[in-house]
Parts: C-alpha cells; structure tokens; sequence
C-alpha cells in the first residue's frame, strides 16, 4: 500500500509522538503487564459509515502492533431533491497503539494506522431536465486513509479489554472528508492464549463428567 506524502508525513509523525510519550512514561505510572496476543471485534466509524469490524493485536510492554479490517454501509439515504443513496465502504490496515499511563483499571494512550480503503456509491436520481427520466450514479474509490488519535481502555476481568479509539483520518477520500475525517471505534478484546486455556479446560470438565 502506498501512502500519499501528506498521509504517510502525518502518519510518522504520529510514530514519533507515541515514541516520546513511551519514553516519557517509562519512569512513571505502571502499566500492568498486557497479554500477547489479542483479539476481538470493533464496532465505529473507520470509514464514511458505522460498522463491525475485527482486531488482531501483538502487544509487547507498552507498545501495541495490529492489524484490523472493518466494512460499514448505508442504504436508503435521502439526500435531498429527489437523490436516493446506498454507500458501502471498507478499510483493511494495521496499526500502531502505545500505552502510557494507567489509573486503577483505565490505560490511556494513543495509536496511529494506516488503511487500505475502499467505497461504493450508487445514487438514483430524476434528471432536472427531463423529470421522467431517473439517472444511475456509481461511484468507486480506493485510497489509503490514515487516522490518528488517543486511546482509553478499560479491563473489567482479568483477560477482557474495552478500547475506545476516537480519532482523526487524514486522505483524499470521502472518508477523510465525511464529517471533518472524524473516526471512532469501540471493541472488546480478549487474551487469546487465556480464552484458549479456559475454552480447553471447559471442554476437558465437559469430557470428564460425561464418562464419570
């Protein structure tokens, strides 16, 4: 994927900023010690529409490397004078999240991606000339987005984390130009390695009980 200038300068210098903070950070508040591997499932705006979307994340002390891909969709949107809109977009890209500071079970931080986005328009609409007759309109576009922004996780139990991620995209799509390039995502992850222990010790009891 290759980035424009503009986006691929903002997305370094978002590099930077979470690496100063981390190095800031190091000598004070603890941050407990993250799982692994982590996965889950999003639920925002990475595009011009909410959608669902999924995580893979490698978290290493403070610092977080993943990778997500999330699809959104209107249908039916009337956009005024007689125009009917469907819109689908998608974004697939990977990203990078550090952790700064935490406050009994509240990590704050930030992150930086970047998106391999792509989006469908397909609009009707009567021709002002001649009102009989309805005009098809269709849209295409992929272009890289990139968003940056601070991060707020919470971890009721032991393995499960809530992240909120509101941020700012930046690119020549009608992402970055919907709503002033305003994203936002929540999601649910989980220790992989923990789910996968207490699923297998679940089936192990399920077996044991059945032949006893």
């Amino acid at each position: 994927m290759r980035l424009h200038h503009f986006s691929q300068s903002r997305f370094l210098i978002a590099l930077a900023a979470i690496a100063v903070f981390l190095d800031n950070a190091h000598a004070g508040s603890p941050v407990s010690k993250p799982p692994f591997i982590e996965t889950g499932m999003l639920v925002g705006r990475d595009g011009a529409a909410f959608g669902p979307g999924f995580i893979v994340q490698f978290n290493y002390w403070r610092l977080g490397l993943y990778g997500f891909g999330g699809i959104s969709s209107v249908s039916g949107y009337q956009a005024g004078d007689g125009v009917l809109a469907d819109f689908y977009d998608r974004t697939l890209g990977f990203g990078i999240q550090g952790k700064i500071k935490s406050i009994g079970k509240f990590t704050f931080g930030g992150f930086a991606q970047a998106a391999y986005y792509g989006s469908h328009i397909h609009a009707t609409y009567f021709d002002p000339v001649d009102a009989m007759r309805q005009v098809e309109y269709r849209q295409s576009d992929r272009d890289p987005l990139v968003s940056i922004g601070p991060e707020i996780d919470y971890e009721p139990v032991g393995g499960i984390r809530i992240a909120i991620r509101p941020g700012k995209a930046f690119g020549d799509n009608f992402a970055a130009n919907t709503a002033h390039g305003f994203s936002i995502n929540g999601g649910v992850l989980f220790d992989t390695e923990r789910t996968g222990r207490t699923v297998g010790l679940g089936i192990a009891s399920g077996i044991k009980k059945l032949f006893h």
